[in-house]
């Protein structure tokens, strides 16, 4: 964190009742208030066990989001607001300057968590005397039904495998850290905006002692509306990361990136964006697979099932089970 922010956050905490919450919940959102109003908000005010504030960074929003979030009348609600968009990556960190927490937990809009998802990893993290945390995830679709299960890398050896690949689920919304490690490591690089968190993440398992749970205690929700990035933004924002952790050894498969962020728009409904994503990647990084991909991307039902079997070859699906709090967060009866 600059030192701006770090001025910023010793104000702040000088400038409050010495009571402090143990955790603060950092929520980033723009023009989305139906989202962040059923999912992340509610989310975070349902922990259970925790004494904690909830600060939404508004990033330039034009909707009704700023008004609705000073109207809740919820004292653990807090506010902070850009007039015009920064990116991702400074309103988290207007948030975590802001935040009072001994530990600060990060939440997107549109993610879910189990009730008990603070307080369990809070107790991991004491047990194994950690300074960051996270846990397994469930990946939902737009009526949120479990499509998947992501689950979480073993904390021996985070560092590592973050050199070889993603490998803590659902993002930012997954990982709670102390405040003083995220002052020590300094904030998300705001440069990024797609690899932000992965950036984040190395320089977490670098500087800190981390701790994993099993549990599936997180959702991550695609929908069409999530945020994806173009071709030529996730190559510069790999060069960026490649070049800022080149010597830790970070390698990454530029095609690969490629390959998984077209296969996301594809699953938000973005086939033409897709179809070309894979295109310019058979082209650039030699890779024929892509080029059959592309025209897989354009095409629905049984067709494309085909061929995405042709491509990946075959596998058996199986559907997963669903956590018992998932019902509780969509208001089904248990």
């Amino acid at each position: 964190m600059d030192g701006d922010v770090a001025r910023r956050r010793a104000a702040a905490s000088r400038g409050r009742a010495v009571s402090a919450p143990h955790v603060s919940v950092v929520i980033p959102t723009r023009d989305r208030w139906p989202l962040l109003s059923e999912s992340a908000l509610r989310s975070a005010l349902a922990q259970q066990g925790v004494d904690l504030e909830v600060i939404v960074v508004d990033d330039g929003s034009r909707d009704e989001t700023p008004d609705r979030v000073s109207g809740l009348g919820d004292s653990r609600v807090r506010l902070v607001r850009h007039e015009s968009s920064l990116g991702v990556a400074a309103a988290r960190n207007a948030g975590i300057a802001e935040a009072r927490g001994t530990w600060i937990a990060l939440l997107d809009d549109d993610d879910l968590w189990a009730p008990t998802k603070l307080a369990r990893q809070l107790e991991a993290a004491r047990a194994s005397g950690a300074d960051f945390v996270y846990c397994g995830a469930l990946v939902l679709d737009e009526r949120r039904r479990v499509i998947e299960l992501s689950p979480a890398p073993a904390a021996d050896g985070l560092h590592a495998e973050l050199l070889r690949h993603y490998v803590i689920p659902a993002g930012a919304s997954n990982v709670t850290a102390t405040a003083a490690l995220l002052q020590q490591v300094g904030g998300f690089d705001q440069r990024l905006s797609y690899l932000a968190d992965w950036d984040m993440w190395l320089r977490l398992a670098a500087g800190g002692r981390a701790a994993s749970l099993a549990d599936f205690l997180v959702a991550y929700v695609r929908h069409p509306g999530r945020m994806l990035v173009a071709f030529d933004d996730v190559l510069r924002e790999l060069d960026h990361v490649l070049a800022k952790h080149a010597d830790e050894g970070l390698r990454i498969d530029p095609s690969r990136l490629v390959a998984w962020v077209a296969y996301q728009h594809r699953q938000a409904g973005r086939r033409a964006v897709a179809a070309a994503m894979f295109a310019r990647s058979a082209v650039r990084f030699r890779r024929p697979r892509h080029a059959m991909r592309a025209g897989a991307a354009l095409l629905d039902g049984p067709v494309a099932a085909a061929v995405r079997r042709l491509v990946r070859g075959p596998s058996e699906i199986v559907p997963p089970p669903e956590p018992a709090w998932l019902a509780g967060v969509r208001g089904e009866p248990r």
